[in-house]
């Protein structure tokens, strides 16, 4: 009886728990989702405080499906949006019978616009709001003492945690494969409800991600400006692709091997009140301090766990090893520079692409250029067709990259200059506008004191530092400044060349620079092609000091520098370029009154630096065949002219005068020099050696040339010239030469029946300058440059010896005459010093004084005849009885001295150490 009680009693108990057993399946087979969803809406805006709504939710575990759409979570009602969250629909397929092996696959989750807001009002923002509500839900308070239970029970779940923790990392970790992941329509919004200029939108049309092909692709990126700036985007991408190895998603190093990004367009504005940088450092302020005050519970340091490090493990085995990157590619990347104060001063960056290959060290730029301001009819301000990088790909990671070879190929500079405006002063507004509108110092404007940086640490000048990079290789090819003058009535239709180099070489691991053809064409109309050209330009430096304190050039090699000159009666190229290039001359500073060794603080004087203690150090300097060429118009008549006549040569030839920058404005004609005006070598030397550290100055075989008409090609002709100086006054005031030597000047003097060859030099040379003067007096007073008092000097000695006087009074040439030895000694001494133009002059005056000494002594012509007081005439030339040989007949006339063939350049092949 009790036995057949017993089994009933069984069945009806099995019979029970089958009966449950089917009513959980059939639940979680079909009312799963809606029970989750009925809690979620009950429980979630009691926690949130909030309404949460979701409009169906279906949950299937024998098919692994979670279906989700229709999700709002209300804004609390404070703040203007109406929903922080908002999802159309989520979709997520499981393989259930993976979730029981090592790798969980994970078929597809797609989610359809999710929106997420962060807003904020001048005292709170959402998501403090939700975290206080959570806090009242749970009814913790952060102010109640630590309750003893309660902390006992945080430690035991503490203590869990560990063991699991410990459990887990002695089991392989379970590895989550997802198929397919795409989102769509993705958007968060940063608002701000006091402040709507302040928001700013995030959006994303669509990423997709497929862990088992290792695609991940992102389309339709967009960063909105805030809207206080006119400009709608800031940053908007079209696509990036990035292609993985599916193999490394879950064993690091990552490896990525490709990166695409196709049309990157970045807009960047300035405003009359705001820029983009102000609005999002403002933004960046508000939002960090928002988030620094959510009402978090702070954590105690005490209680965090201590993963305790073994000792034999070394800090880099613990780091996650960085991703791999194998090749970048950037196409059409743009970034426009917005000014909406005044729109003509917008400018735009274009890159056609842009190709980085790390695993094989090559780095790839298509054709790059700035463009103009809209002002301007030239498209480029900026332009080269291409770079091309080689770099070993072991040295991405180490102290040093090394660079094999840089190839830049054709960067090219445009000036333009029109009735309105030029470049310089275009891009002198925009920056401008930019300083005016950029934010001042944050820490300063907000009360806080600014940190006083530390002493600076002294160093050892000249000290060895790691190269950040070994350069084997660059080369520059084909640079040009082009120019684009509208100002006058024929206006050429494309810009011209206003400056060229060939190449320039770089070499840092050798130290080795150069710099092959500089040209500089001549304006139009006159009759050289170029007013300058140089073969080239080696510089050598010590390789270990490019990165120290104090660099050192061992060399610097100039090979055949020609300048040629070339004055009309209105003007001349020099001049002609001056106008050029004085169009874009910014505007001058004014100067401040406190002199330039002097300390505004105490007015104390600081003694400069020596030579040896500057920061770059020029050991030798060589120049080699140089040669300045002058087609000059005829001199002229001081007698008809308001300017006085004297001054020597050489006085005359100040810095103001001859310094191609000084300012100069005239017609704008360039008429090709007159037929008559002959090409002179005004100078020309085969060597000139400079030792800044030792104080010299070497120049071999230093030519002056003979006005046109004159029979010899050279007025004088030096074979050596030395000077010694001292070379730490090189920086102070006042120079101190210490010797001049002057060795066997050959001197060709000429006298026709009117003048001299000196005197028709210094006259030509002062008809130039007296041209040059008219123009300056046509210049307005607000656009007149003052020229500041040069560098003043002492030479201590000066000796000209061994000279030579070929004398030619008219057709009648003497036998050449020595040269009495000339030495002067402290000139400028008593004076502390004279200028430049009263050295010369004095100098100047001493040799053609002794010029003239030794040719009366010579012709029996008085002195005062020879210097031009008066013409020479026939009677007089009759009564030369130095031109007379002693057959009584006259000497035939020296034959004109032959040009010198050019001479095979000995040093174009000179190996630099």
């Amino acid at each position: 009886m009790l036995l057949k009680k017993g089994k009933r009693i069984l069945k009806i108990t099995l019979i029970t728990l089958g009966a449950l057993l089917s009513i959980i399946i059939l639940v979680a087979l079909f009312w799963l989702g809606p029970t989750i969803k009925l809690i979620t809406q009950t429980i979630g805006p009691k926690a949130l405080g909030t309404p949460l709504n979701i409009e169906s939710l279906s949950i299937n575990p024998r098919k692994g499906l979670i279906h989700l759409s229709g999700f709002t979570l209300a804004n609390p009602g404070s703040f203007g949006q109406s929903n922080a969250v908002s999802l159309v629909s989520l979709d997520i397929a499981v393989d259930m019978a993976s979730l029981f092996s090592q790798t969980v696959l994970v078929h597809q989750v797609q989610i359809n616009s999710p929106h997420f807001i962060f807003e904020q009002s001048s005292a709170t923002d959402n998501i403090a709001e939700y975290i206080r509500s959570i806090e009242d839900f749970i009814g913790y308070d952060p102010a109640a003492p630590p309750d003893p239970k309660a902390e006992k029970k945080k430690q035991k779940k503490r203590e869990k945690k560990e063991k699991k923790r410990k459990k887990r990392e002695q089991k392989p970790p379970k590895i989550v494969m997802v198929q397919s992941l795409e989102i769509n329509d993705a958007q968060f919004l940063l608002a701000h409800t006091h402040n709507p200029k302040l928001d700013i939108v995030l959006g994303l049309g669509q990423l997709s991600f497929s862990m088992t092909n290792g695609v991940v692709q992102l389309k339709n990126i967009q960063v909105e400006n805030p809207g206080s700036l006119a400009s709608t985007e800031l940053l908007k991408v079209d696509e990036i692709r990035v292609d993985l190895d599916p193999a490394t998603i879950h064993h690091p190093p990552l490896s990525i091997v490709d990166v695409q990004i196709v049309n990157p367009h970045c807009f960047v504005e300035w405003a009359h009140d705001a820029n983009t940088i102000s609005e999002f450092l403002q933004i960046s302020d508000l939002t960090r301090t928002r988030v620094q005050d959510w009402p978090l519970p702070k954590k105690d340091p005490a209680e965090e766990p201590v993963t305790e490090i073994p000792e034999t493990a070394a800090e880099t085995d613990l780091a996650a090893p960085p991703p791999e990157i194998h090749n970048i590619g950037i196409t059409n990347f743009q970034f426009h520079l917005v000014n909406s104060v005044d729109t003509h001063l917008s400018i735009r960056v274009m890159l056609d692409n842009l190709t980085i290959g790390l695993s094989e060290g090559a780095v790839e730029f298509g054709r790059f250029s700035v463009s103009n301001p809209g002002r301007l009819a030239t498209p480029d301000l900026f332009s080269l067709d291409g770079i091309d990088i080689r770099f070993d790909p072991a040295t991405i990671h180490s102290n040093t990259l090394s660079i094999s070879d840089i190839q830049v190929l054709r960067p090219y500079m445009f000036l333009e200059s029109n009735p309105e405006t030029d470049t310089v002063n275009e891009l002198m507004k925009i920056a401008d506008t930019i300083t005016q509108t950029m934010p001042t110092n944050r820490a300063a404007k907000a009360g806080t004191a600014v940190p006083i940086d530390d002493p600076p640490v002294e160093s050892t000048p000249n000290t060895p530092a790691a190269a950040p990079v070994a350069l084997h290789n660059m080369l520059i090819s084909d640079i040009q400044v082009k120019l684009l003058d509208t100002t006058t009535t024929n206006a050429p239709a494309d810009p011209r060349m206003l400056a060229g180099i060939h190449s320039i070489s770089i070499r840092l691991v050798d130290g080795k620079l150069q710099v092959n053809e500089i040209t500089v064409p001549n304006p139009g109309g006159f009759f050289e092609t170029n007013l300058f050209h140089l073969a080239n330009i080696d510089i050598a430096i010590d390789p270990e000091s490019i990165f120290s304190d104090q660099i050192v050039i061992q060399e610097i090699f100039v090979d055949s520098p020609i300048i040629n000159l070339e004055q009309t009666e209105t003007t001349g190229n020099v001049a002609e370029l001056q106008k050029s290039l004085m169009a874009f001359t910014p505007p001058g500073e004014e100067r401040s009154s406190v002199g330039p060794d002097e300390t505004p603080e105490t007015g104390a004087t600081n003694a400069p630096a020596p030579l040896a203690a500057q920061p770059v150090i020029l050991e030798s300097l060589c120049v080699t065949n140089l040669a300045v060429h002058a087609i000059l118009q005829p001199p002229f008549d001081p007698a008809s002219t308001n300017e006085p006549s004297g001054g020597g040569m050489i006085g005359s030839l100040e810095r103001s005068v001859l310094n191609p920058m000084t300012h100069i404005q005239g017609d704008d004609t360039n008429n090709v020099a007159a037929a008559e005006n002959d090409e002179i070598t005004l100078l020309g030397f085969d060597l000139l050696t400079v030792k800044a550290l030792e104080g010299t100055v070497d120049i071999s075989n230093l030519r002056i040339g003979n006005p046109p008409n004159f029979s010899n090609e050279h007025l004088v002709k030096i074979e050596q010239f030395h000077l010694t100086l001292e070379p730490d006054s090189m920086t102070t005031d006042t120079l101190l030469i210490k010797e001049i030597l002057i060795q066997k000047p050959r001197v060709a003097y000429e006298r026709k029946i009117m003048t001299d060859n000196i005197k028709m030099f210094e006259e030509t040379i002062q008809g130039a300058v007296h041209r040059r003067g008219e123009t300056m007096d046509k210049v307005p007073e607000e656009e007149a440059i003052e020229t500041e008092e040069g560098q003043k000097l002492i030479i201590e000695h000066l000796l000209v010896q061994d000279g030579i006087v070929k004398a030619k009074i008219s057709a009648l040439p003497t036998a050449p005459i020595p040269l009495p030895a000339i030495e002067m000694t402290d000139i400028g001494k008593e004076a502390g010093g004279a200028s430049l133009g009263d050295a010369s002059s004095k100098i100047f005056d001493s040799f053609y004084d002794a010029i003239i000494g030794v040719v009366a002594n010579t012709t029996g012509l008085a002195g005062d005849a020879l210097k031009g007081a008066g013409a020479l005439t026939a009677d007089t030339l009759s009564g030369l009885g130095g031109l007379i040989g002693l057959d009584g007949e006259k000497k035939a006339e020296e034959p004109k001295e032959a040009k010198p063939k050019k001479r095979k350049n000995l040093f174009r092949n000179r190996t630099h150490k």
